[in-house]
């Protein structure tokens, strides 16, 4: 699987629409995100586990909210209306074929309501059979427990640095490979 483009909309830190072009080059096939605490590392990062896995992600922000609440306050605080979405573009080969996937994840809240909505769309078609049933689809495309190591392991390092280092706080702080591979 390779990312592409991730958009951001109202979505935690991240007000109005904001993106970042995730695609690599031949032969750096790494994409570095830093900043100072603060700056939405994680929440860019959980917004990648959100537009994937929906309720099955392992976002740093839920704790133990429920996946409704922690959608309601996930949208920006100045948004209005509030409303968020996230839009992830990545390809992959399937039966030997690449595909272009942008998947689409949006949540809107009127009153006590919080109204999720998922579309997909495969090579710019929407495929509604996909968009329907996208909890099994990207278990078979990368399954939760096979991202989650990749995702989750800027932390680990961050750990690390901080542990060496008194002043890790102002370097880069995360990590995070735009190709993931998994066997």
């Amino acid at each position: 699987m390779l990312l592409h483009k991730i958009t951001l909309t109202d979505f935690g830190a991240y007000q109005g629409e904001q993106f970042l072009n995730l695609k690599t080059r031949p032969g750096r096939p790494i994409i570095l995100i830093g900043g100072l605490n603060g700056c939405g590392k994680t929440t860019l990062l959980d917004a990648i586990q959100l537009v994937l896995y929906g309720a099955r992600a392992r976002t740093s922000g839920r704790g133990n909210r429920s996946y409704e609440n922690y959608l309601r306050e996930s949208i920006n605080r100045q948004a209005d209306p509030k409303h968020a979405h996230i839009v992830l573009e990545f390809s992959t080969i399937v039966e030997g074929e690449e595909r272009l996937y942008k998947v689409r994840r949006s949540w809107e809240v009127n009153g006590k309501t919080v109204r999720e909505f998922l579309t997909v769309l495969i090579n710019g078609e929407l495929d509604l059979v996909i968009s329907d049933n996208w909890a099994d689809h990207i278990e078979d495309l990368l399954p939760l427990e096979a991202a989650l190591p990749v995702l989750l392991r800027w932390r680990e390092d961050r750990v690390a640095r901080r542990s060496r280092s008194s002043s890790s706080s102002h370097r880069i702080s995360c990590l995070c490979s735009a190709r993931c591979e998994y066997g």
